[in-house]
């Protein structure tokens, strides 16, 4: 693999991410960030990049002194390589140099790898939302973590 650089969006790569996106719309549940969004003060945007191309992303939201994750999503063909250890430790690392006191976030609870990722990185579950995500006609239940920084 290619060496992959972690970085905040900028203005240039707005374009990309979006279209890096709608290529995996199924994947993100049609849960599609637009340019508007992306330049909101408040949302906090790290990507990760591979030959010039994005590989993944997380899009979180400031809310006072606590940051909410969005939307992190790393390309299939590049799971299970770290990628998306680096950029939520990237992400957690920004955090405390923001002065940020939390992070929340919830998951798919049947998405173990993604729970095990989080639970690595400390997150604690505090929470559930019975059926709260529906994917093709389905009800899947949602688990609340959050992560207490310094």
């Amino acid at each position: 693999m290619s060496k992959v650089k972690y970085f905040e969006l900028n203005d240039s790569f707005i374009d990309e991410l979006v279209c890096f996106q709608n290529e995996f719309s199924k994947d993100l549940n049609e849960n599609i960030s637009n340019h508007f969004t992306l330049k909101k003060s408040q949302i906090f945007t790290l990507i990760a990049c591979s030959r010039k191309s994005i590989i993944g992303f997380l899009i979180a939201q400031r809310i006072i002194d606590s940051f909410e994750i969005n939307s992190f999503f790393i390309s299939p063909s590049f799971r299970g390589m770290g990628v998306g250890e680096k950029l939520l430790g990237n992400f957690i690392k920004n955090s405390c140099e923001k002065k940020i006191t939390s992070i929340y976030l919830e998951v798919m609870k049947s998405n173990k790898i993604a729970i095990k990722l989080y639970s690595k990185f400390k997150f604690l579950i505090y929470g559930s939302r019975k059926d709260y995500y529906e994917i093709n006609g389905l009800k899947y239940d949602a688990i609340l973590m959050k992560l207490i920084l310094n």
